[in-house]
């Protein structure tokens, strides 16, 4: 008969003995005895009352779970003096398991029936231990506890008759994670009174792709307890970042606790209730923190104006090649036109290369605030004054102007033909078109990975000519608008602010993404608004103004176009995903027509009212739903309608079209002023079923030639809007796109991979490969121009009184 302390010993062998390694593919990841240990106690899977219950462990792997679990009731079992039979007889019909590995579930029946030998018990069948895909496993079986480390695999990684299965889950929907659909399995196999416990990675909190998870948790009052390890790593070699949820269906209270989990121990952070969590922030990312850190939250949160209203806040350049591009230059004597360059790819060789093709640049996720002038990029493009956009240099300009470049871009010629350059139509361009436009500004570079020691959130000032690449960098409309950013960025509000909402990474570090630091909260900087320029702005003369105005007018459009298109991927209704649009050009609208006028739209309502309604509009056949409107004494004068299409285009197409023309005789009949605008991706995924994209739509002349023939064909179409803006946009995720095709993802769960995806840019119309026709070109060229569009709206408005 062994001992007690020659039981443990022989139990801690079949505890740390490793099965295989963690596989990828079938996402086990096998878990820590301490950790086994917590979920259990937080479960209450101890005492006599577990002698009658039964449990199951959905996954098991290697065993780490069932040999806790078998040893607590073979304890239990001793301490109440049963027989080895009857011992043998409740392990047999209470304790549950799957595993689909077939090598790893031979080997936990091994541990197992070891363990038994170890109490001197004779070997069990284990009938209750399945070798199985839990997908696809049913029972009538009802559990009062499930406990367990669920494989962490995304869906697009299953094979694809767990993925067609998958379908029938409430909570599939793409790239959701194959553990959220273990928690719904389960809780559909708990009893009423059942507790469940999972160690899962904590993204399930703040992703957007499991906003119905986190909402049916609130709604159902499930959650008992969280215990986070936030940037703890709990598994070896794993970089996921994990918490341990309990759920209980018992639960009498609205409460549940938040805790943190650090340096082998459990802190208690806030009691919540989810009564505080309503229909809209059940479902938001959950931010779990001290009372005052959330009232912080919640008044950042609740400002009137967010960061982006004054500042540009995007990523850096991308060559998808920094090896090649970027480098270390060095003077060849008294020599000016060319210098001495040595890559980050091959340090041991040197190149001659044009000085003047060469500019400053930053890395900036390690940017310290020196820029070092010998660390360069080479800078393949040139500056056009006219679109205020960076062009590249053509081939044979390249050759000519700077062949010691050109030769050395032939030197790597196949490593860059290699890249997956999206958009670009010449081979020695960078891989991504993302924040070259405005780093012809001076900018702001913010280190978006900070360390939970340091006081403040590092940000540093760079000059127009220096390049930004891996990192964040933030542009404003002018310096006063800058240095109110830098000041704000730097403050100890936004540092605690990043701590709350920022990821975690190992070693006491956080990122706060882009889209978070557009989002921070402001009140109005004093004595700006929307449309209030420089002082030097009102010495320009009507041209230089006018100019000014439609750069102005250009960039603005562009960011809300990007926030609109953002805001449709965050499942935002059709109407409500044009907010930011329908606000920025009601009020230029405003701006431009004076306080006597109203301007209303969805969203937008400057007079006492608050309307968020669209407005009706009096037709000649029937009265119509605008998205803006002017009103004066009451009347409607005039009208704009929006269509911004970000899916299924062509089979719509005609459609919309026709839809306009019936919108615009209805309205110009009864003599209103009437606009339409229309934003159209040059790639459109066309989604079916569960918004699976099934192919990539590519707008070409044949599907702008009806829009040209409207303007132009007065006898055709008598009745046509006032004016047209037809706005081409490039949304920088082709490959993402095809990759959502490819492995048949669907939209609305893989939106937080499909965000980051996105770069909005106007469409390069003479290297855009899909409209080829010289014509075409030059229609969308006329008719792209937002702030021509607005300021022609407003003169039929205004007649006589226009005077801008």
């Amino acid at each position: 008969m062994k001992n007690l302390k020659q039981k443990q010993e022989l139990i801690s062998q079949i505890e740390n003995q490793k099965t295989g390694e963690s596989t990828k593919d079938l996402g086990q990841v096998f878990t820590p005895n301490y950790i086994v240990d917590i979920v259990l106690d937080e479960i209450g899977y101890k005492g006599d009352t577990i002698l009658t219950k039964k449990i199951i462990e959905p996954s098991f792997g290697d065993g780490a779970f069932l040999i806790k679990i078998a040893q607590r009731l073979i304890e239990v079992c001793n301490l109440n003096n049963l027989s080895n039979q009857e011992t043998m007889r409740i392990l047999e019909e209470n304790i549950y398991g799957i595993e689909i590995d077939p090598e790893l579930y031979s080997k936990t029946i091994e541990k197992l029936n070891y363990l038994l030998s170890i109490y001197s018990i004779d070997n069990i069948e284990w009938k209750n231990l399945y070798n199985e895909n839990t997908i696809f496993f049913k029972t009538r079986a009802r559990f009062d506890f499930v406990a367990g480390n669920p494989p962490y695999v995304r869906i697009h990684n299953i094979d694809e008759e767990t993925r067609n299965e998958l379908k029938n889950y409430k909570f599939s929907d793409g790239c959701t994670d194959l553990y959220i659909m273990f928690f719904e399995k389960c809780l559909n196999i708990l009893k009423k009174d059942g507790k469940l416990g999972f160690i899962t990675p904590n993204s399930y909190m703040t992703n957007t792709s499991q906003k119905s998870f986190r909402k049916y948790l609130m709604k159902e009052n499930l959650i008992k307890n969280i215990i986070d390890f936030k940037s703890e790593k709990v598994f070896e070699n794993i970089s996921t970042y994990t918490a341990i949820t309990i759920l209980d269906k018992a639960k009498k209270d609205y409460d549940f606790t938040y805790k943190v989990y650090s340096k082998k121990e459990t802190k208690f952070v806030s009691n919540y209730s989810i009564l505080d969590f309503n229909e809209q922030t059940s479902s938001e990312p959950w931010n779990f923190d001290t009372e005052e850190n959330n009232n912080l939250l919640n008044l950042i949160r609740n400002r009137s104006l967010t960061l982006e209203k004054y500042a540009t806040i995007q990523y850096g350049v991308a060559t998808n090649k920094d090896g090649i591009y970027i480098g270390k230059k060095s003077k060849i004597g008294r020599l000016k036109r060319k210098v001495s360059f040595t890559n980050g790819l091959d340090k041991d060789k040197t190149f001659e290369i044009e000085a003047s093709i060469l500019r400053p640049v930053v890395k900036g996720s390690k940017f310290k605030g020196i820029v070092d002038e010998d660390t360069v990029i080479i800078f393949p493009y040139t500056w056009n004054s006219n679109k205020k956009v960076y062009e590249v240099i053509p081939e044979n300009v390249l050759k000519e102007k700077y062949p010691l470049a050109y030769d050395y871009f032939l030197y790597y010629e196949v490593e860059l033909v290699k890249r997956d350059i999206k958009g670009a139509t010449k081979w020695y361009e960078y891989g991504r078109s993302q924040g070259l436009n405005n780093t012809h500004h001076k900018k702001l570079v913010i280190k978006n990975i900070y360390s939970l020691e340091q006081d403040k959130i590092e940000v540093y000032e760079v000059d127009s000519e220096t390049v930004v690449y891996s990192g964040i960098y933030i542009t404003c409309q002018n310096e006063t608008h800058l240095e109110k950013v830098k000041e704000i960025l730097e403050s100890e509000e936004f540092y605690t602010y990043a701590k709350i909402v920022g990821k975690n990474m190992s070693g006491g570090y956080k990122n706060i993404s882009s889209t978070n630091i557009k989002k921070y909260g402001i009140s109005q900087f004093k004595g700006t608004e929307l449309f209030e320029f420089p002082e030097e702005f009102n010495n320009l003369n009507d041209d230089r103004k006018d100019e000014y105005w439609e750069k102005y007018f250009k960039n603005v459009f562009l960011s809300k176009i990007e926030e609109s298109y953002l805001s449709y991927l965050d499942n935002a209704r059709s109407v409500n995903k044009i907010i930011p649009i329908h606000s920025f050009i009601s009020e230029a609208v405003q701006f431009l027509l004076g306080d006597s006028y109203i301007v209303k739209s969805h969203g937008y309502d400057l007079s006492n009212e608050k309307s968020y309604n669209e407005i009706k509009v009096k037709g000649k056949y029937y009265s119509k739903d605008v998205d803006i409107a002017v009103m004066k004494n009451g009347n409607v004068l005039g009208a704009i309608g929006l269509k911004f299409i970000c899916s299924n285009y062509l089979q719509n197409a005609n459609n919309y079209f026709e839809g306009m023309l019936g919108e615009t005789a209805n309205l110009r009949l009864e003599n209103n002023i009437y606009s339409q605008l229309i934003i159209l991706p040059e790639y459109v995924p066309y989604f079916y079923n569960n918004k699976v994209c099934s192919k990539i739509e590519e707008i070409k002349d044949a599907h702008i030639e009806k829009y040209i023939k409207l303007m132009e064909d007065r006898k055709t179409f008598y009745h046509r809007p006032d004016t047209l803006s037809l706005v081409l946009i490039d949304t920088g995720n082709k490959r993402f796109l095809n990759e959502m095709k490819e492995n048949k993802i669907p939209l609305n769960t893989s939106s937080n991979e499909y965000k980051d995806s996105v770069n909005i840019t106007y469409s390069d119309l003479y290297n855009n490969e899909a409209i080829e026709k010289e014509r075409t070109k030059q229609f969308l060229e006329k008719h792209f121009n937002i702030h021509k569009f607005i300021k022609s709206f407003v003169y039929m408005i205004l007649g006589d009184e226009y005077n801008f």
